[in-house]
């Protein structure tokens, strides 16, 4: 048993620190690139990917090595270093409350990344904690090959009718039987979802045509 339990970040805007500029780093990088962060790299050296970024403005570079000041307004610390030394001044320098990530040894940090498979909306993590990083990557590939990559077509729909049905005059009964019928094979169909969707905006169209008239 282990204190981590899984949970979802809002990361938008909010600083996020990397110590270390090699492949490790890169690898963060590309997971947090959509989150909306604001990356800077703190590194003397960094590889040709990461300096990409860079020069396309999608991540800041303090090229220098590590200071305390680098994280004193960061929200997120990633310590990527393979210098024992500079990763132990990072968390001794780490603000409180600071999330870490230490991508050498997760057991100094207070947080882990797993591995991620995204289809649109939905998100699907899996973890190990450190057990197996092997069969992590085995269980990925199951789901990839489960939920195809037009999944997230699949999801949006969902999500839609689901923002529909909020503003559809049906009781909230009739909400949860039909949300239930929509993870139905069927709907898988895009006939099947265009129609559906067409039935639910009629219904809001009546609504509304109905309330105009009174």
């Amino acid at each position: 048993m282990t204190g981590f339990i899984p949970l979802m970040f809002d990361l938008n805007n909010k600083n996020i620190v990397i110590i270390g500029g090699g492949h490790v780093a890169e690898r963060r990088i590309r997971l947090l690139l959509e989150s909306g962060g604001k990356i800077t790299v703190t590194s003397p050296k960094i590889t040709q990917e990461i300096r990409n970024y860079w020069e396309q403005g999608k991540v800041n570079w303090l090229k220098k090595y590590f200071e305390p000041n680098d994280i004193s307004n960061a929200f997120l610390v990633i310590i990527a270093t393979n210098n024992p030394q500079v990763n132990e001044l990072v968390l001794q320098y780490a603000p409180k409350n600071t999330l870490i990530n230490d991508a050498t040894n997760a057991s100094n940090g207070n947080i882990h990344f797993p591995t991620i498979m995204n289809r649109g909306r939905l998100t699907i993590s899996v973890a190990t904690n450190g057990a197996s990083p092997k069969l992590t990557k085995q269980i990925k590939q199951q789901l990839e090959a489960t939920f195809p990559e037009n999944y997230g077509e699949y999801v949006d729909f969902l999500y839609e009718c689901r923002e529909l049905l909020k503003n559809s005059p049906l009781p909230k009964e009739e909400h949860q039987k039909l949300l239930k019928q929509l993870l139905d094979d069927d709907f898988h169909s895009k006939t099947n979802q265009q129609q559906f969707l067409s039935w639910l905006k009629n219904l809001q169209n009546n609504e509304k045509g109905q309330g105009d008239l009174n």
